[in-house]
């Protein structure tokens, strides 16, 4: 009688070890394709401001105009950059794929994000003149 026992809470164990990396991969699951969103999210609603901006925009506003064509175009590259590794991330699943390291200037991808946001135009003292602009809406909101 003792072995059929001990059979059964092998078999509750098994059972809770397997519902609880079922419930880890759906939470990762849905952690992942939250994160994916955001990140299309965020160069899309670049895309459409300044798209909108550019209709409205005078025509003889140039600078204007091409700083709008300039986010436009560096954004619609930074989705192809990111469904390029959502298809990397297809490979190295199927073991197809093999990485590459690379260094990054972040300044420089920090000073283009606050830029492409119309925060500041990337002349001035970028970090300096985004905290300022944020804290200055902060301070709007109150």
């Amino acid at each position: 009688m003792q072995s059929h026992k001990h059979q059964c809470t092998h078999f509750d164990v098994s059972s809770a070890i397997s519902k609880k990396n079922k419930e880890l991969m759906d939470s990762m699951k849905n952690e992942f394709i939250s994160t994916v969103s955001h990140e299309l999210r965020t160069p899309l609603t670049a895309i459409k401001g300044w798209g909108e901006t550019i209709r409205s925009a005078k025509e003889d506003d140039v600078e204007l105009i091409e700083k709008g064509i300039n986010v436009i175009v560096n954004e619609s590259e930074r989705l192809t950059d990111l469904v390029e590794e959502l298809l990397d991330f297809s490979r190295m699943e199927s073991g197809k794929l093999t990485l590459k390291v690379s260094k990054l200037d972040i300044v420089k991808e920090l000073t283009y994000a606050i830029s492409s946001m119309g925060i500041c135009d990337g002349k001035e003292d970028i970090f300096d003149t985004a905290y300022e602009k944020l804290i200055d809406t902060y301070e709007e909101v109150d």
